[in-house]
């Protein structure tokens, strides 16, 4: 036996390169160039170590990565990347088809709106979008956008809980105004964002001097399900469906 690294290769069996892989398993396969003078080169680290946990483990494998590499550190005007942010946020956070919404993808440079489904976090952001559009137009008396960013807010609590406390996590908007629920199990890490959004949307609604108890209350009974789904070594499956039984444990 020995350590080797080779490439070309394949990626699978779940892959996003060809389309979603929810939708089969799909396999993404990499070669050379076949082009005349192409060459490449590559250097393989080895690091063996010993660490108390696995933390500590990550921790020290990518600093020693970003200290190999040495990345130049590229001056920005951060202000401006921030405006602009809050300026995309304005012009795409408005309604479709009858309904104030975060739309899930727009192509670059662009940014014409391609995908009008929304997905509370994760890929999608809808909720975390929202608290960040809402806070800053409190800050700048942009009242439209105050009102557009609430309703995205409203419709999450209002709508996405399932009786057994987990929140759906992505929808569709259909041209007559209809909203529908993807057939899309909760996965933490989009449930988690989005929760997080609201909870920040309900905090940045607070400090301005007007209480959304509805937006907290859709908080709590998250994170009473929380406590609830745990297992009893402190973790949780990846995947759950929307009764709250875990479908993946990894």
């Amino acid at each position: 036996p020995a350590p080797t690294f080779q490439f070309p290769g394949t990626e699978g069996e779940r892959t996003y390169i060809c389309g979603a892989s929810v939708q089969g398993n799909r396999w993404a396969y990499r070669s050379h160039p076949v082009r005349a003078g192409f060459s490449q080169r590559y250097r393989l680290l080895l690091q063996l170590s010993r660490t108390p946990d696995f933390p500590a483990a990550v921790r020290g494998a990518w600093r020693a990565v970003y200290d190999l590499q040495d990345p130049p550190v590229i001056p920005c005007d951060l202000a401006k990347v921030y405006r602009d942010g809050m300026a995309l946020l304005a012009a795409d956070i408005h309604e479709y088809h009858g309904v104030i919404s975060v739309p899930f993808a727009a192509v670059v440079p662009g940014g014409e709106v391609v995908d009008t489904s929304s997905q509370m976090g994760f890929v999608g952001q809808a909720l975390p979008a929202a608290a960040l559009l809402l806070q800053n137009s409190l800050e700048t008396g942009d009242a439209d956008s105050v009102s557009h960013a609430c309703e995205v807010v409203d419709f999450w609590a209002h709508n996405c809980v399932t009786p057994a406390g987990v929140p759906r996590t992505w929808y569709d908007i259909h041209p007559d105004g209809r909203t529908t629920w993807r057939d899309y199990h909760t996965f933490l890490r989009v449930a988690c964002d989005g929760l997080d959004g609201a909870l920040h949307a309900w905090d940045v609604m607070r400090r301005h001097g007007q209480d959304r108890p509805e937006w907290l209350a859709f908080c709590r009974r998250y994170g009473d399900w929380l406590v609830g789904a745990q297992s009893a070594d402190g973790s949780y499956a990846r995947e759950y469906d929307l009764d709250g039984q875990p479908v993946n444990p990894a």
